[in-house]
């Protein structure tokens, strides 16, 4: 069964709480699973990344402040905090604007008249309507997408710059730093 909204917003309050002491942002938070087999997934960012020192000081803050508020029901879960890495998600309309300019990947709700429905381009523009999206395609026009139009969206940068022209093996996350707790 899936936790309540109203837990999860508590969740993300007190992340967001805990993260801002140590001067960083959270970027999203999942709670995974059910039962003693959940897993909280929190992802930090900070304008130069992320080290792992900044995911275990958050981690155990965090982790302490959930045992005593007690806010997680129905006892044990896995606690892992980590940047949202090179090919981070993208959410959030903030997410959105902070990165216009950027290469990014999404996939539309319906498909394009050619049947297209996975797209690679430039985003162009955020705001309260939706996106702007310059597709890497030939012969697609620049888009103008409602926040319900797609899904999936993600950076696409050419390469990491901290790893040259590799691609990171499968499960990897380049960039990423990580830290993991199980609470019982």
């Amino acid at each position: 069964m899936p936790e309540s909204e109203s837990t999860i917003g508590r969740v993300r309050e007190l992340a967001d709480h805990v993260a801002g002491q140590f001067g960083l942002e959270l970027w999203e938070l999942e709670l995974a699973g059910s039962g003693r087999g959940r897993t909280l997934r929190v992802f930090l960012d900070k304008p130069g990344g992320v080290t792992l020192e900044d995911c275990e000081r958050f981690s155990r803050q965090f982790s302490a402040l959930l045992d005593a508020e007690d806010v997680i029901p129905g006892g044990g879960y896995v606690l892992e905090a980590s940047s949202p890495g090179w090919e981070r998600v993208l959410k959030r309309p903030d997410h959105f604007q902070r990165f216009a300019g950027q290469r990014v990947r999404l996939t539309l709700q319906n498909a394009l008249p050619g049947g297209q429905r996975n797209l690679i381009g430039r985003l162009e523009n955020a705001n309260e309507a939706g996106i702007e999206l310059a597709p890497e395609a030939p012969g697609i026009e620049p888009l103008r997408l409602a926040w319900g139009q797609f899904h999936n969206a993600r950076l696409a940068p050419r390469e990491d710059p901290g790893m040259g022209s590799k691609r990171p093996k499968a499960g990897m996350k380049p960039g990423a730093a990580a830290a993991r707790a199980a609470k019982d």
